[in-house]
């Protein structure tokens, strides 16, 4: 029980406890308190929503994940008629022009299909109009007219229209006049202003068009224009909910509280269930420039607009009697406490409860309701994010740390938290930043240094590992078995590890003291075997090993250390295992040609893992299992955000086991049969993510040597990992060397002179060339059975007689990839990029 709360304790540390309502307060320092800050802050409000409609109806999402936009854009327009859709587009001049203008600033991949749609529809955007996609639309653009004109010509004659050239395209709508704006605000600040006016004049009764002006404005801070537009908005059309939202922005900023506040009412009485209406009257209700502005008309028009978002009668059993101000005083007479104060008080109790309970689903449910009751309820966000981690939702806890951070920087729990979740995205660099922060705010805090030795351990800083796992131990004796662990573990790569021993026998004592007393630490037999590693006898441990493992001195006959008949010790990790409790399994989740894999749990990390268990081709001889325990070593030192991690491998009842990464999501080719082909854009973004992999890999002298679609992983997050390097191969060699079976190989996919047995990096560029074709296509570029013939003969059909619209010189590039001699090929990945990033 001790060792499954090691984590919990890490993140929720019982023993100075971690509730700061008492310590944390949400004074902002003038001037920083902003409206705007604000709503960034509360970003995660509008993040939740996930109604497409809604999502394009807010400009924050749209600017702060256009991609996200793009795809409610793209699935409101596929569910509408033709003339729905341009009915759609007219309402929505200014979102959608935001839209694109932002997917071109920030180049996003999704600027093709939204850009596709509105062609389409006849709202073309002019190529000069843009900043980073003018090639782009000028290709779009002729493909669209070169093949409006070919279908134009297969209708009988007087079915057919006038010929279309890009010179006669209507680049003078709304949405591309817009687009165009924006470019000038960005490129030509002078002129914007006059290119405004004559905008605004030339669709003065289109409010839409008003608004997508002052919405460029406010993002520049030019809140006069902004003001000035929205109001020519709302002249046009008096429930115009977004122009008063921004009105009320752009008068809050320029001191015009009272004018804020008339537009923040009119603004709530149009869509009270807007989260924007909340939180503008939010931040009314809160800031110190409104305390002297009768707000009780605002708070009716608002209680109703939050109504049904949870059931308030949850609170039952907390004693509040509001009174006429809906403030309680306390007893003291010292500070005022809100109803709804109490109420996010006894909100966030429950949460912890249902936190501890590991019932985090409920937890966060009630940390949103002590939010939404409290906004200022810093305890609550720092929870929140606790959970999330616990969760592994990395991403919403490193918002809500974020967001305490931005009112107290010097929080060293929040940097702690966000760290933790920047170290588990592989963000080493940022989390060390954090975990140092943390640090040098609390030189004794014992979480931030255990955190920091984990990055050290990524880094292969060994030495500064254990400095700091010894430093965490003294502080906290939680961390005593893993600081054991460690250096019994990672003593051959520490200089001096002995030091760490000597100078910590009274707390290795207190090793196991809730289980049987532990074997004493054999320190001449540690030391002979030590020898014999440094003379390359035999490997102590391997590198595969995280720090964590279950003990050091107990553990049952199926995992003990095993000796060959040549008295060599085999190469099992040390106290690794199922049977010994480390890893819980959950289920089999797949079967293929090096074992079986199951679903697990790392019961010290309190993480999910992989574990594959190997075919028992791998155990035939000793030889070969050495073989693949020595390659695993190798992929096992690679660390990189689009490789699988390797995190250790053992021994147990003579089966091999290979513990790694777990990825929630799909492989590329199961992707591909669900998706029969993937455009140009989604397969130059995964290959760009796969070559990352195979560059980092190649630097380190790694050579993948059986690349393909199945070894490819896509995230439900969308990243790219590549997985089992090298392995696979030489599974199979060591199958058909020792087995009468026939080998399992992926000769579609191998460059020719792997067929004998010899491999290069440049193989690698061949294999990747197949899955670029594959990918494109649908299907390989060589169908066998000869592959080596074809291959060698180069006889495949090229990509662009295929699929129409590729790049012009993808037929190039795939040709020199798969040219049958390695010397002809590119030399590198980055040599290849070189010219596949110019596409």
């Amino acid at each position: 029980m001790a060792k499954a709360l090691l984590f919990i304790l890490f993140l929720f540390n019982l023993s100075s406890g971690f509730l700061y309502s008492k310590n944390i307060s949400y004074d902002r320092k003038k001037g920083t308190d902003d409206i705007h800050a604000f709503f960034d802050s509360h970003y995660q409000d509008e993040h939740k929503i996930n109604n497409p409609e809604k999502i394009l109806q807010s400009y924050r999402i749209i600017k702060k994940e256009p991609e996200r936009a793009a795809d409610a854009f793209i699935t409101i327009m596929a569910s509408k008629t033709p003339e729905e859709q341009m009915d759609f587009i007219k309402r929505n001049y200014d979102k959608i022009s935001y839209l694109i203008f932002n997917l071109d600033i920030k180049q996003s991949s999704k600027f093709e299909e939204v850009f596709g749609v509105m062609v389409k529809n006849s709202f073309p955007i002019s190529p000069d109009n843009l900043i980073n996609f003018r090639d782009k639309a000028n290709d779009m653009l002729a493909y669209f007219v070169k093949d409006y004109n070919r279908r134009m010509k297969m209708l009988p004659p007087d079915s057919r229209r006038v010929e279309i050239s890009t010179a006669t395209l209507n680049f003078q709508n709304p949405v591309s006049r817009l687009v165009g704006f924006g470019r000038s605000i960005k490129t030509s600040p002078d002129t914007a202003v006059k290119e405004a006016d004559e905008l605004s004049v030339e669709y003065s009764t289109e409010p839409s068009v008003q608004n997508g002006i002052a919405r460029l404005f406010l993002d520049e801070s030019n809140y006069e224009e902004a003001e000035k537009y929205t109001t020519k908005a709302i002249s046009v059309d008096n429930n115009n909910y977004d122009a008063y939202t921004m009105r009320a922005e752009s008068r809050y900023s320029l001191n015009d509280v009272k004018g804020a506040i008339d537009d923040v009412k009119r603004a709530s009485e149009i869509d009270p269930t807007n989260e924007t209406t909340k939180l503008l009257a939010a931040f009314a209700l809160k800031s110190p420039e409104f305390a002297k502005t009768d707000l009780s008309s605002l708070k009716d028009s608002f209680a109703d607009g939050r109504a049904g978002s949870y059931d308030d009668t949850e609170t039952s059993d907390v004693e509040i009697h509001p009174s006429n101000s809906s403030k309680e005083v306390v007893q003291s007479g010292v500070k005022e406490i809100t109803v709804d104060e109490k109420k996010s008080d006894y909100y966030l109790k429950v949460a912890l409860v249902k936190s501890q309970m590991e019932d985090y689903k409920e937890a966060v449910k009630y940390y949103n309701y002590a939010i939404d009751k409290n906004h200022d309820n810093m305890n609550a966000y720092l929870e929140r994010a606790n959970t999330y981690n616990l969760m592994g939702n990395y991403d919403e806890a490193i918002k809500d740390a974020t967001y305490v951070l931005r009112n107290d920087p010097q929080n060293v729990n929040a940097l702690n938290i966000r760290g933790w979740a920047l170290y588990k995205k592989g963000d080493v660099q940022s989390a060390y930043d954090d975990t140092n922060k943390a640090i040098d705010i609390k030189p004794n805090f014992a979480d931030a240094m255990f955190l920091r030795s984990l990055i050290y351990e990524k880094q292969n800083k060994f030495d500064e590992m254990l400095n700091d796992l010894e430093k965490a131990s003294r502080l906290n004796p939680n961390y005593i078995p893993t600081f054991h662990d460690a250096v019994a573990n990672y003593s051959y790569r520490a200089p001096n590890f002995m030091r760490y021993y000597d100078r910590n026998k009274d707390i290795f004592s207190k090793v196991n003291t809730d289980e049987p007393p532990p074997k004493p630490f054999n320190v001449k037999k540690f030391l002979i075997l030590l020898g014999l590693t440094v003379m390359g006898g035999i490997f102590i441990g391997i590198a595969l090993l995280h720090v964590f493992s279950p003990r050091l001195s107990t553990h049952s006959a199926d995992t003990k250390s095993s000796i060959s008949n040549n008295g060599v010790l085999s190469p099992n990790i040390f106290y690794e295992g199922v049977a010994s409790g480390k890893y819980k399994i959950l289920k089999k989740i797949g079967q293929g040609g090096m074992g079986s894999v199951y679903l697990a749990t790392d019961q010290t990390l309190n993480r999910e893992v992989a574990i594959k268990k190997m075919n028992e081709d791998i155990r035939m001889n000793e030889r070969e299992k050495q073989r693949f325990i020595d390659e695993a070593r190798t992929v096992a030192m690679l660390h990189h955000p689009n490789i699988i991690e390797i995190y250790t491998i053992f021994e147990e009842k003579k089966d091999i086991y290979l513990v790694f990464e777990y990825v929630d999501g799909i492989s590329l080719d199961k992707k591909l049969d669900a998706e029969v082909r993937m455009p140009f854009y989604e397969v130059k973004d995964i290959i760009i993510e796969i070559s990352k992999a195979l560059d980092y890999a190649h630097n380190k002298n790694v050579i993948h040597r059986d690349l393909k679609l199945s070894n490819v992983m896509v995230s439900k997050e969308g990243f790219i990992k590549v997985m089992d390097f090298g392995l696979a191969k030489v599974l199979r060699e060591a199958k058909a060397r020792y087995s009468s079976s026939e080998v399992v190989g992926s000769p579609a996919y191998m460059a020719p002179e792997q067929d004998i047995g010899v491999f290069f990096k440049e193989s690698d560029m061949y294999s990747l060339g197949v899955c670029i074709y594959e990918m494109l296509s649908g299907d390989l570029p060589f169908s066998g059975p000869d592959y080596h013939y074809q291959k060698e003969k180069k006889l495949y059909t090229p990509i662009s007689s295929i699929v129409v619209g590729l790049p012009s010189a993808i037929d190039d590039i795939i040709s020199k990839l798969l040219d049958p001699k390695p010397e002809n090929r590119y030399s590198s990945i980055k040599e290849f990029l070189s010219d596949f990033n110019k596409l």
